[in-house]
């Protein structure tokens, strides 16, 4: 960005966030290195945690019983946009988050 359009822009900001503006003023410039060693720190000091997707066949799954869900709700025609916009996506778009269960089938 030009320095003319750079003072524009810092202008209307400025007037937006209701602060004067300050055409001098210094900013701390961000690379992609830096965002990319502050990620691997965060990664490296346990502050963020990777989780992983896995694709699970939903004949396999079931609902939890103990979920304060009204259940009889759920029908096929009441879930009838959700059901056509996985469809359309291919996908579900957000991950459901299950848990594995033990000892049985």
């Amino acid at each position: 960005m030009s320095g003319k359009n750079k003072s524009f822009a810092d202008g209307l900001t400025a007037a937006i966030a209701g602060v004067a503006s300050r055409p001098n003023a210094t900013r701390p410039h961000r690379t992609i290195i830096n965002d990319r060693t502050n990620r691997l720190a965060e990664v490296a000091s346990g502050k963020v945690v990777t989780r992983t997707h896995e694709f699970v066949d939903p004949q396999r799954c079931r609902m939890w019983e103990g979920h304060n869900r009204d259940y009889d709700a759920l029908t096929h025609e009441n879930c009838r946009e959700l059901i056509e916009s996985i469809r359309a996506q291919g996908r579900q778009e957000v991950p459901a988050i299950v848990r594995r269960l033990s000892n049985d089938p």
